[in-house]
């Protein structure tokens, strides 16, 4: 089968190449203006012959035996172009080696053998017509073309030979190429298959350590919100316990408060009970003080009412002074008229007017006396008014205070009592107090274990999802080499599904450089499977640390 199809590439290969002689020909005839016959002769039998061959190579009948239809169109175009050509020239018979060299391609001895008969034929014809005897063999022996011919047929025919059997080799080894290739699709396969298998445990596995992963991650974040959260707290728990012995020694000052309130307390309600009866002392003297002020304003009242009564018989007294004055005057005047008769009435007259104006004098002094008397009285009365007014409002107010001090006493009583109850609570609160200090001391002692313990915790939660996101990578890792092999192994079997026809060689140098090509395919495989191999191993490095 394999071949048919190069037979069949080489049948067309020399289609084209004797449609193109016949195109030559065609050519040559136009340029040196042949005869138009010759011309149509050539066309006509060249297209016959191209169909005939054209038609078994495309049709794909008689494929085998074209290799010999072709030396046959081959001579006869050749013998056609010599022939019809008005002056043949040597390079046209040359033609023939050229078909006997292109023989080769088909590396197989029997058309180059059937190109060198139809050669020896063609060199016989013209070499006995005398004119193509003349224009092509002047002076060339019959035998030594032959000879050529011969020589020249027998050494391709050997080299058609020695490259049939390195085709067959060649062949043999792509048979053995092909097995291999079998081999290693049926391995690709079942890699392939084994891979599929894989990558769907490994997507279902990197999904699980995906999830796995981030519900570790929310573990771990979690946890260190709450070893933070416990953090914080144990720090509000030193800080509170630290408030707590503070507010514990508040307390107790409170307590020396208290108890030092509770006895100023008592010491001011016995204060207050006492300034309460000094105040009611107070009272009952102030209204003695006002009694007595109101006896001394009675009393001067009356004095004044009897100096007025004086005043007024000094006054009486100063008027009979005046009067007396007024007689002893009108008697010095009577005696006076008298004359000697009434001397000693004049002098008692007179004396009698000395005593007058010293009675009148001695009144007036007494009338001085009295009024500065009065006016001292007045102003004694005005000043007792006074005192008693400022008694009065003395006494008002001391009642006022006297209300006041049983209003203190009262508070004072009502806040010893309360102090009391403050001392009696701050003695409770302190107990109480005590109590809570104890329990917050064994709260903040746990909550500091409870911290240690989380950051231990927190630590090892750290390590796992550290662990757990390097298997997450490893799996990843793990995932692309499965890609990464399955695409290798889809891309070598679509690069074998499609074989390409290895080229066989046509000749000894094609023969000599067909063997590199085809060795190197064998040399690709064990690359590919280096490759496979090498790559497959570092997938056992997550499972070993998975």
């Amino acid at each position: 089968m394999e071949n048919n199809q190069i037979l069949q590439r080489r049948n067309k290969l020399f289609v084209k190449i004797i449609w193109g002689m016949v195109a030559l020909g065609v050519l040559t005839d136009i340029m040196i203006q042949v005869d138009s016959k010759v011309l149509l002769t050539l066309i006509i039998v060249g297209g016959i012959c191209c169909s005939i061959a054209t038609y078994m190579t495309y049709a794909n009948k008689g494929t085998r035996y074209v290799m010999f239809v072709i030396p046959v169109i081959t001579s006869l175009l050749t013998f056609l172009l010599i022939y019809q050509d008005p002056d043949p020239i040597i390079s046209t018979y040359l033609l023939v080696y050229v078909c006997i060299g292109i023989m080769t391609l088909y590396s197989n001895y029997k058309p180059i053998i059937l190109s060198g008969v139809l050669g020896m034929g063609i060199t016989i014809y013209f070499f006995n017509v005398p004119f193509y005897h003349d224009k092509l063999f002047p002076r060339e022996s019959l035998s030594y073309l032959l000879l050529f011919l011969a020589f020249l047929t027998v050494a391709l025919v050997f080299a058609a030979r020695f490259s049939e059997r390195l085709q067959k080799d060649v062949l043999t080894q792509q048979k053995d190429t092909m097995e291999a290739k079998r081999r290693s699709d049926e391995l690709l396969s079942k890699l392939q298959a084994s891979l599929e298998v894989l990558g769907r445990l490994s997507t279902q596995l990197r999904e699980n350590v995906t999830v796995t992963g981030s519900i570790s991650k929310e573990i771990t974040t979690t946890f260190g919100s709450v070893s933070s959260t416990l953090e914080r707290q144990t720090l509000g728990l030193q800080s509170t316990t630290q408030s707590v012995q503070e507010v514990g020694g508040a307390v107790e000052v409170t307590a020396e408060i208290s108890a030092r309130l509770q006895e100023l307390s008592t010491d001011m309600l016995n204060n207050t009970e006492a300034a309460g009866a000094k105040m009611n002392a107070l009272s009952a003297h102030i209204q003695h003080l006002q009694q007595i002020i109101n006896d001394t304003v009675t009393q001067m009242q009356k004095l004044r009412d009897q100096n007025e009564q004086v005043s007024q018989i000094v006054d009486t007294i100063h008027g009979i002074s005046a009067q007396t004055n007024l007689l002893a005057m009108n008697a010095a005047i009577e005696a006076a008229h008298a004359g000697e008769h009434g001397k000693g009435f004049a002098v008692v007259s007179s004396e009698i007017r000395k005593l007058a104006e010293n009675s009148q004098q001695a009144t007036q002094r007494i009338n001085d006396i009295l009024a500065d008397v009065i006016g001292q009285i007045n102003n004694v009365a005005e000043q007792i008014t006074l005192g008693s007014t400022a008694v009065h409002s003395g006494q008002e107010e001391a009642q006022e205070v006297q209300s006041y001090m049983g209003k203190v006493s009262d508070n004072a009583r009502t806040v010893n009592e309360q102090s009391g109850e403050v001392d009696r609570s701050v003695r409770q609160m302190q107990d109480r107090y005590t109590s809570i200090m104890a329990e917050v001391m064994e709260i903040a002692e746990s909550t500091e274990h409870n911290m240690s313990a989380a950051q231990q915790i927190l630590a090892s939660i750290e390590a796992q999802d550290s662990k757990i996101h390097e298997i997450v990578r490893h799996y990843q890792d793990l995932d692309n080499l499965i890609l990464t092999l399955s695409t290798t192994a889809a891309g070598v079997t679509t690069q074998e599904s499609t074989p390409q026809p290895p080229t066989v060689p046509s000749g000894s140098s094609s023969g000599g450089s067909e063997p590199t090509s085809n060795s190197a395919a064998p040399e690709v495989k064990t690359n590919q499977a280096e490759q496979v191999s090498v790559s497959a191993e570092p997938a056992k490095e997550p499972v070993s640390v998975g």
